[in-house]
C-alpha cells in the first residue's frame, strides 16, 4: 500500500507579510500515493528539509523560501502525510531515511 502525500504551496508579497498572511496558498496536489523509495527521493530531491517541529517527527516537511526576482515574491512548498495511520507511520521512516529525523 503507498503514502499518500500532498503538497502545498505558500506565496507572502511584501504587501502580505505586513498583514501576516500569505497572499496566496493552496494545494499542488492532495492525496497522492508514493512508494516508499519514491517518498524519500521527493523530501531529498524537492529540497523539503525545513521540518514543522523539532525534534521528534514533523506533521509536515517545507522548503526554504525562493524569492522571484522579477516580481519579488517568496514561494514555499510543503508536503505533508495522509492522516491515515498507514501514511503516518512509513512518513516517520521515510523522514529518517531521509536524514530529516535522526
Amino acid at each position: 500500500m503507498p503514502i499518500l502525500i500532498s503538497q502545498t504551496f505558500e506565496i507572502v508579497t511584501e504587501e502580505s507579510a505586513e498583514h501576516g498572511e500569505p497572499a496566496e496558498s493552496g494545494f499542488d496536489w492532495e492525496d497522492i500515493p508514493h512508494g516508499f523509495r519514491e517518498t524519500v527521493e521527493l523530501i531529498q530531491s524537492g529540497g523539503f528539509n525545513v521540518p514543522s517541529c523539532s525534534p521528534g517527527v514533523p506533521d509536515w516537511l517545507s522548503t526554504e523560501s525562493e524569492q522571484d526576482f522579477r516580481t519579488g515574491e517568496y514561494e514555499t512548498k510543503s508536503i505533508h502525510p495522509g492522516r491515515d495511520a498507514r501514511s503516518q507511520r512509513y512518513w516517520a521512516k521515510a523522514c529518517r531515511a531521509a536524514g530529516v529525523v535522526k
